[in-house]
């Protein structure tokens, strides 16, 4: 057997390794923690369509609908609940290691190869360990990147017409997953194409690719009523994170600026070179590209920012990948030099954050924000999500929730939940109530001021719910922001109070 053929085998058996080891360690950490405000609307979303609605007419959503699919059909797999989560972040985050290992597989040597797939490992998924949009759309921007790293240089136009047309569609069904890291990829393999040969061949197919794979998820939505309520939010948005995005010191976040130092330093002097120049401008591009589209995703996502460590992994492996690309040209010995201590700081730095990504996932610490504690301290015991670990006083106010439902709410009446808690319809196994924002309803911002307010506002007045769910403590403005409050103290009469959260039932 060949040396190379015992490298290929040693490799894909530690893959296998790695990637069980994955499975075991969301097993564990996936149910230590639920966040109510930002789990219950993905897990929802994912119920309705199970159900039979449609994102955009059966209920308003602020990003695309591929997330919601690809939950609902583990869902439809697996049954609603735990399982199903496991099997999604499971499925979703192995694609990723794998394709971070065939990206770079043969482009690096072993030892390098295995490291930034561990890093890709301990940071994509285990700091979160739920079902999140950003992960399902970095999954299909991550999966072109690979088909580009495995095969630049191009042999032709024509390998450059598949490659860059597959890369197209990924970049669409990343945008309709989430519509700002979309709008990134294609941006990333569109300036790789043009940098490269084929340059026009490569930006047509890119293009051509973007536009079929926008046009399949339009064969299972309203792409006029998607469109409208996605300009409507992304105009709210874009005030509040602008500012964010044009401070460039905001840019000099979770290390990345230290691979892209130490990748320019290695390669610009050789793209000085008329011989080297039109590959290395490419390599550049990518490289640079890519630590661009990570940054970028952390400044415009709404995830805490200090714990938004998807990218670490494919960043680091297209950083050694860039180094190596360039290792042939590597004439005077200053050069042979600084390539080496590169590649030495740029193993310290996996290392280092192979650690702080270990440290964030064991702790949930991307669940930190406001206050909120990320490791659960009660057992949810209702249903599909018994054993789920999440807040005691939130926890109990579910179960208690669920349990008033179940027993005093019959099956054919209907029930609108205005609180962070709309996975009480499928625990309960409730149709969840049509024409309101699948995010948690909150005055000011959803449903957005103006028309969507109207929108609302008449869809419940037309079809009055024989319940009603709210919180009284953090949510007591949405009744009068819906204009709804004379409605509620007229026509419904409070039934059960947990904490701040009130049940209501229609009497009139």
């Amino acid at each position: 057997m060949k040396a190379a053929q015992k490298k290929d085998i040693l490799s894909f058996l530690t893959l296998s390794v790695i990637l069980i080891a994955n499975f075991f360690f969301l097993k564990y950490n996936a149910f230590r923690g639920f966040n109510f405000y930002d789990m219950c609307f993905n897990l929802d979303g994912a119920w309705r369509i199970l159900s039979g609605q449609r994102p955009y007419t059966d209920f308003i959503y602020f990003s695309g609908p591929v997330h919601l699919y690809s939950l609902a059909l583990f869902f439809k797999i697996f049954g609603f609940g735990k399982a199903a989560v496991l099997a999604h972040i499971t499925a979703v985050h192995s694609l990723v290691i794998s394709a971070v290992f065939l990206m770079v597989r043969r482009r690096l040597p072993v030892f390098l190869t295995l490291l930034t797939v561990i890093l890709t490992t301990t940071s994509f998924m285990w700091s979160i360990s739920h079902p999140w949009h950003d992960h399902t759309a970095h999954l299909w921007g991550i999966l072109g990147l690979a088909l580009l790293v495995r095969h630049l240089p191009l042999n032709g136009a024509r390998q450059g017409w598949w490659v860059y047309g597959i890369c197209g569609f990924l970049a669409a069904l990343a945008f309709m997953t989430k519509t700002t890291l979309g709008l990134a990829y294609i941006c990333l393999f569109l300036a790789v194409s043009l940098a490269g040969s084929f340059r026009w061949q490569g930006a047509a197919a890119c293009a051509l690719g973007f536009s079929a794979g926008c046009l399949i998820p339009a064969l299972f939505i309203d792409t006029g009523a998607y469109v409208r309520q996605m300009m409507a939010y992304n105009r709210v948005e874009s005030g509040i994170r602008l500012p964010t995005l044009t401070n460039p010191l905001n840019w000099f976040i979770n290390y990345y600026w230290i691979p892209l130092s130490i990748g320019l330093v290695n390669l610009l002097p050789h793209g000085l070179v008329v011989l080297q120049r039109k590959k290395v401008i490419q390599i550049c591009v990518l490289f640079a590209g890519t630590i661009l589209v990570a940054v970028f995703s952390v400044l415009s996502g709404g995830i805490e920012r200090a714990y938004n460590i998807f990218m670490w992994g494919p960043v680091m492996a297209v950083t050694f990948w860039a180094l190596f690309s360039v290792q042939d040209f590597l004439y005077k010995t200053w050069q042979k030099r600084l390539w080496r201590v590169s590649n030495i700081l740029l193993i310290g730095l996996t290392c280092f954050l192979i650690l702080i990504s270990v440290r964030d996932g064991l702790q949930l610490r991307v669940w930190t924000y406001s206050g909120k504690k990320s490791i659960g301290d009660y057992t949810i015991q209702t249903g599909a999500l018994r054993g789920w670990r999440c807040d005691e006083r939130k926890g109990r106010i579910l179960d208690g929730l669920a349990e008033f439902i179940q027993e005093s709410v019959p099956a054919g009446d209907s029930l609108l939940i205005m609180t962070d808690m709309q996975i009480l319809y499928a625990l309960t196994g409730r149709e969840s109530y049509r024409g309101v924002p699948l995010f948690v309803m909150a005055a000011g911002y959803m449903p957005l001021p103006g028309q969507q307010v109207q929108e609302v506002r008449k869809t419940i007045l037309e079809n009055l719910p024989d319940w009603i769910v709210t919180d009284l403590g953090t949510l007591i403005p949405i009744v009068p922001y819906l204009g709804i409050e004379d409605l509620v103290v007229n026509r419904y009469q409070g039934m059960k109070a947990l904490g701040p959260y009130l049940i209501f039932r229609k009497v009139k």
